[in-house]
C-alpha cells in the first residue's frame, strides 16, 4: 500500500494579507524531476496537495508561480505517512505587474510632515533624465505623472521614510533626512539634496572613527560624482561615502562641497539604497535574487512593509 502525505499551501503579501490570486504549483524531486504540476491553483488557501511519501519519495521541494507576484521556492521536504506539512509563503510584489497609488499632498500623514517642509522649500526639482518640476508640492505633485517621475517620486518617498527614521549616530535625538535643506534631483534609486554643512562634518567624523560606528562601513565616493545635478561644479577631493550596514537597509549617504549656481559653496548629498541584494539578506528568503539588475523602487516598498508593519509611506501599490 503506497504511503502519501499532505502539503498545505497558503500565501501571503509582504504585509500579512491573503493573496488571492490563481497560481502554478508544482513539486519537485532534489534531483531536478518534477513530480507534480498543478496549473490553476486558485487562492487565498490554505491548499491541500496529496504526495507520496516515504519511502517512495524522499526530499522534495514546491515551487509556486502567481501571476503579479515573484516566484517562491520551497525548502526541501520530507513527508511520511499520513503526515500534513503546512506552507504559509510570504510572496513580494512583481514590480512590472503593479502601479503606485499615491497619496494627495493634502493628505499626506502627520509622518510626512517633515517631507512637506522641505519640498516646499525645493522650487528647482528635476527627475534625472526627465522632467523639470520645480517646485513639487500640491498640484504638481498630485498630477498624473509619466512612469519615469512616477517611480523617482515612490523612491523619494522610500528614502525618506529610511532617512526620516534612521539617526544621526553622533547625534541622535536628530534623524539623517532633518539635515536636508533643498532637494534637487530625484530618480528611482536616489535623491540628491542640499544639505546642512553638519551633515558633511558628521560624515567626515564617522569615516575617521569606523571602529566606534559599528552600524557604518567606508564607501567608494568617485563612482558618484556624475550623480550630481551639472552647474554646481562639485570637487572630486571633497567626496566622502558611508552606507550603513545590512540591518538598517544599505542606506548610502554620499556628500561633497560644491558651488551654487545661485551663489555661495554649498554641501550635497546623494542618498540611495544600495543595489546590493544583501540589503534584505537577514529578513527573509523570499527576496533572494530580488535586486538583482538594480534597485526598484517597488521593491523597496515591499522590504520597508516587512521590517516596519503599518508603516504609513504615502503610496501603496495597486
Amino acid at each position: 500500500m503506497a504511503n502519501k502525505g499532505h502539503f498545505e499551501l497558503s500565501l501571503i503579501d509582504v504585509e500579512g494579507k491573503d493573496v488571492s490570486e490563481q497560481a502554478r504549483v508544482s513539486f519537485h524531486r532534489v534531483s531536478g524531476a518534477r513530480l507534480m504540476e498543478i496549473p490553476d491553483v486558485q487562492l487565498p488557501g490554505p491548499r491541500s496537495f496529496e504526495l507520496p511519501a516515504f519511502p517512495q519519495e524522499r526530499l522534495l521541494f514546491c515551487r509556486v508561480i502567481v501571476d503579479r507576484y515573484r516566484q517562491r521556492s520551497s525548502h526541501n521536504f520530507l513527508l511520511t505517512n499520513g503526515e500534513i506539512d503546512g506552507h504559509r509563503f510570504r510572496v513580494m510584489k512583481d514590480p512590472d505587474r503593479w502601479r503606485a497609488r499615491f497619496t494627495a499632498w493634502s493628505d499626506l500623514p502627520n509622518g510626512l510632515e517633515m517631507l512637506r517642509t522641505v519640498l516646499s522649500q525645493s522650487p528647482r526639482v528635476v527627475v534625472k533624465d526627465g522632467d523639470s518640476i520645480g517646485k513639487f508640492t500640491e498640484a504638481r505633485y498630485d498630477k498624473d505623472h509619466p512612469i519615469r517621475t512616477s517611480l523617482a517620486k515612490a523612491s523619494l518617498l522610500n528614502l525618506f521614510a529610511r532617512l526620516g527614521s534612521l539617526n544621526d549616530p553622533t547625534e541622535p535625538t536628530r534623524s539623517w533626512f532633518s539635515l536636508v535643506r533643498e532637494v534637487l534631483v530625484i530618480d528611482q534609486e536616489r535623491f540628491v539634496a542640499i544639505v546642512d554643512d553638519k551633515m558633511a562634518s558628521t560624515i567626515s567624523t564617522i569615516k575617521k572613527n569606523i571602529q566606534h560606528f559599528e552600524d557604518y562601513k567606508h564607501r567608494p565616493a568617485g563612482n558618484h560624482l556624475g550623480n550630481f545635478p551639472p552647474g554646481f561644479g562639485v570637487a572630486s577631493d571633497t567626496l566622502q561615502s558611508i552606507k550603513s550596514k545590512e540591518k538598517h537597509g544599505n542606506i548610502q549617504l554620499t556628500v561633497g562641497r560644491a558651488n551654487d549656481p545661485t551663489g555661495g559653496s554649498v554641501a550635497l548629498l546623494d542618498a540611495d539604497i544600495d543595489e546590493n541584494g544583501k540589503l534584505i539578506a537577514h529578513l527573509a528568503d523570499l527576496f533572494k535574487h530580488a535586486f538583482n539588475g538594480g534597485t526598484h523602487p517597488y521593491d523597496i516598498h515591499e522590504y520597508l512593509h516587512l521590517d516596519n508593519p503599518g508603516i504609513a509611506l504615502g503610496y501603496e501599490l495597486v
